[in-house]
């Protein structure tokens, strides 16, 4: 099983030892856990459907570039820049803000 360090907020954690406290989960990493799998049973189908999306957009994008680069057509947009402080992708991967999409598809 792997580890994960998250920081809550006060209130939650006061909440989170209230429900121990009471007896109603054994310990602070079964509520989470809990909460968790909760949160992905209830949003498996919107997360799926929001990564093929980003998928199949990213792939009409590669296959719209291609085809302007074969026609000899100029590009209509240039590169995007980078900050430096951002970390650097392949643009040959499509790439997911995982944590954007849980947070739309809770929304």
């Amino acid at each position: 099983m792997k580890t994960i360090v998250i920081d809550l907020p006060e209130r939650m954690t006061t909440e989170i030892g209230a429900l121990v406290e009471d007896g109603w989960f054994a310990n602070e990493t079964e509520i989470i856990q809990t909460a968790l799998w909760e949160f992905m049973r209830r949003n498996r189908f919107a997360l799926a459907e929001q990564f093929q999306r980003a998928d199949i957009a990213w792939a009409l994008q590669q296959h719209r570039d291609q085809q302007s680069q074969q026609a000899g057509a100029p590009r209509c947009f240039a590169e995007p820049q980078h900050d430096s402080a951002e970390p650097q992708h392949d643009s040959a991967e499509p790439q997911h803000d995982s944590a954007e999409m849980l947070r739309r598809a809770s929304a």
